[in-house]
């Protein structure tokens, strides 16, 4: 989604593909449907540096951002 709440990209996947997979594909879909305006990726803690890693490979600087334990 992007900053407005609007989707730019969806990805299906079996229930037992890797969540690094998932964010892999879903970074290539971002990229191509927004011809390299997208910049900035945040995710969560699921995902690893192998994602990140992937981003900064397609201009995107993926951020894993931590969940907040005051607030959960």
């Amino acid at each position: 989604m992007d900053v407005l709440g609007l989707v730019i990209a969806v990805v299906v996947l079996a229930a037992n593909t890797h969540v690094n997979t998932a964010g892999i594909v879903l970074l290539d879909q971002v990229a191509g449907h927004t011809g390299g305006t997208v910049r900035k990726a945040l995710v969560d803690q699921g995902f690893k540096n192998q994602v990140v890693a992937h981003g900064a490979g397609l201009g995107i600087d993926v951020e894993i951002v931590e969940r907040n334990p005051r607030i959960c």
